[in-house]
């Protein structure tokens, strides 16, 4: 089992993430703090560079335990022209936590 955090470069007010903003700098603090992997939280996948990323990995030697994108990329690919065909689709945006009725 590995001791893993969550980080982002995004803005979030979500509490589970513990890092935010710059990553390379995130990334060192999180491995000196005795961590041995990360959760790499992204609003969009598509805005990552990955080869970068790779490198900064590597380097801290922190292997990616998850990746999440969280309800803002559920948000944007609605509203996006990619999500034309998606019909009678029941989308659960609740972050695996059962909300009560």
């Amino acid at each position: 089992m590995r001791f893993s955090i969550v980080v982002t470069t995004a803005e979030s007010r979500f509490s589970a993430v513990a890092f935010r903003g710059d990553l390379a700098e995130n990334l060192a603090r999180v491995k000196r703090l005795g961590y041995q992997g990360v959760e790499l939280s992204f609003r969009d996948p598509k805005t990552v560079d990955v080869a970068g990323l790779k490198v900064l990995l590597e380097k801290h030697d922190l292997p990616v335990v998850a990746l999440a994108t969280g309800r803002a990329w559920l948000v944007l690919y609605l509203v996006s022209d990619a999500s034309r065909y998606c019909t009678g689709q029941i989308w659960r945006a609740n972050g695996g936590q059962t909300i009560p009725r």
